[in-house]
């Protein structure tokens, strides 16, 4: 099943709407603050009366620590050290199953969750536009579909401020 990001005006506040292959609005995803977590770096994912919030934890000084919120337990995700200097690595686990965000060669993220692929995230580039695939069955899209939604906006933060990173370094040297 594909998605599409969409940006839209919902009661005064800038929201997300994730679309099918139909264009029907299934589920939408806003920027929220969560205690504990950067200002303006927390997401939420909302489908069918279920929610997911993804952010960075505060305090970070190189990586990132990220906090999934999700059905009543708290999970973190972390920027991988190795990998996250050259580029979006995160890794952790959701109830003993490794979680994996990974950037693409075409700019785009995958999702791997308990060892295996469930999404694709493909930018094209495009801020705020997105075409995700979800892999193996619609009926059970919600983890995979948030993993991806929220992961593709951690993606977007870690690329800004990687580019302004590069632009302060290329003035030092």
């Amino acid at each position: 099943m594909t998605y599409q990001l969409k940006q839209r005006l919902w009661n005064g506040t800038k929201a997300i709407e994730i679309t099918d292959d139909e264009g029907t609005t299934v589920a939408t995803v806003q920027r929220v603050d969560v205690p504990g977590n950067e200002k303006r770096h927390s997401f939420r994912f909302d489908m069918n009366g279920e929610h997911a919030t993804l952010g960075i934890k505060r305090g970070r000084l190189l990586f990132a620590t990220y906090r999934l919120l999700w059905g009543g337990d708290e999970f973190i995700l972390k920027d991988h050290p190795a990998n996250s200097i050259l580029y979006f690595c995160v890794t952790g686990k959701m109830h003993e199953h490794p979680v994996e965000l990974l950037e693409t060669w075409t700019k785009g993220i995958e999702v791997k969750f308990a060892g295996r692929k469930v999404a694709t995230v493909e930018t094209g580039g495009a801020v705020l536009r997105a075409s995700i695939q979800i892999e193996g069955k619609s009926d059970d899209s919600f983890l995979p579909l948030a993993l991806a939604v929220l992961g593709y906006f951690m993606y977007k933060i870690y690329s800004d401020e990687s580019e302004l990173l590069e632009e302060i370094l290329g003035e030092i040297l």
